[in-house]
């Protein structure tokens, strides 16, 4: 079960991605729950423009799964997306929930980006 205290709130401040009040607008609240879908972002300066990474956190109800995803995307650039994925982690794994299964997941997704400056 989730033995650590905020996870997700400590993996995306160490990998320096922050939720910003602009990323509001992405994060998807029900009539009862808060927080179904919440996104964290970075933004990096490269040789062809801003690259934003946004990194999702969900749930999937009816799996019954959470989900991890990946978008990034160059803001300077019409169609400028590199990124679109995501991962799962089954209800059938959530005793497994924890920083380590986290962070696996998360260096899975979110690759090195290659054309910073």
């Amino acid at each position: 079960m989730l033995l650590d205290h905020k996870i997700i709130n400590k993996l995306m401040k160490k990998r320096g991605f922050a939720c910003r009040r602009s990323d509001k607008n992405f994060s998807i609240h029900g009539e009862y729950a808060r927080n179904l879908q919440i996104v964290y972002s970075k933004t990096y300066r490269t040789r062809e423009g801003r690259v934003e990474d946004l990194v999702y956190f969900g749930v999937d109800l009816l799996a019954e799964a959470f989900v991890i995803g990946m978008y990034r995307e160059n803001i300077d650039v019409t169609d400028g997306i590199y990124i679109n994925t995501s991962a799962t982690i089954p209800q059938v794994l959530f005793h497994k929930f924890n920083t380590d299964e986290v962070e696996r997941v998360l260096n899975k997704l979110i690759t090195p980006l290659n054309d910073s400056l």
